[in-house]
């Protein structure tokens, strides 16, 4: 159910009121999805660049994989 009214202000039309919150499920959650993912690509990006970030195992990529795959299964860290 949209509680939402307009409302005419000296600055133009307000919305007022109170938004359902499947509303607002619907309009937060992909951005915090858009959001993970761009942070994501950010830290891949700063973990892979051999000028910022260096470790000598050549295994670290995938042992830093598996070490986030299993905190996500373990409940610890929430996917949505």
């Amino acid at each position: 159910m949209n509680l939402l009214k307009k409302v005419q202000t000296p600055a133009g039309t307000a919305a007022v009121g109170m938004l359902d919150v499947t509303i607002l499920v619907r309009l937060f959650i992909p951005v915090l999805i858009w959001l993970s993912q761009g942070l994501v690509g950010l830290t891949n990006g700063i973990l892979r660049d051999k000028r910022v970030f260096h470790i000598n195992d050549q295994k670290w990529m995938s042992k830093y994989n598996d070490q986030g795959l299993d905190l996500c299964t373990s409940g610890f860290i929430p996917i949505y």
